[in-house]
């Protein structure tokens, strides 16, 4: 995988030991890149609410794990972006990604895609 910045989120105290929140940026997501490491075995991500914003001509995949430098599960396929474009905030309840897998995104080409995730981690 790329490189990627992410930034961990500082949330409020009513966020339970579970609850995490990512900021990314890439400027270049031509590869696969993980947004949140895979949570450790038997333990799955949960995305609660994801927003994402891009500034170039390009589609991006996201969903978890990494196959020949593509998004291995897609949540969401082939999702457009032109400058100042944007998906979200969406709410997705507690949308589980596969089990010990990173959460992914993949770019059909160079460009800026940013946001932020919000989400828990699902143990056994």
């Amino acid at each position: 995988m790329s490189d990627i910045t992410t930034t961990a989120m500082t949330l409020g105290p009513e966020a339970g030991d579970d609850d995490w929140g990512v900021v990314f940026y890439s400027t270049d997501c031509t590869t696969c890149e993980s947004i949140k490491a895979a949570p450790g075995s038997g333990r799955a991500l949960c995305i609660d609410v994801l927003f994402v914003q891009g500034d170039a001509d390009i589609t991006a995949d996201i969903g978890d794990g990494e196959a020949t430098n593509a998004v291995e599960t897609k949540l969401f396929t082939a999702v457009g972006f032109a400058d100042g474009s944007k998906m979200g905030p969406l709410n997705l309840r507690g949308q589980q990604l596969t089990t010990n897998k990173p959460m992914t995104i993949c770019g059909s080409g160079a460009g800026n895609l940013n946001g932020y995730v919000l989400g828990h981690t699902k143990y056994p």
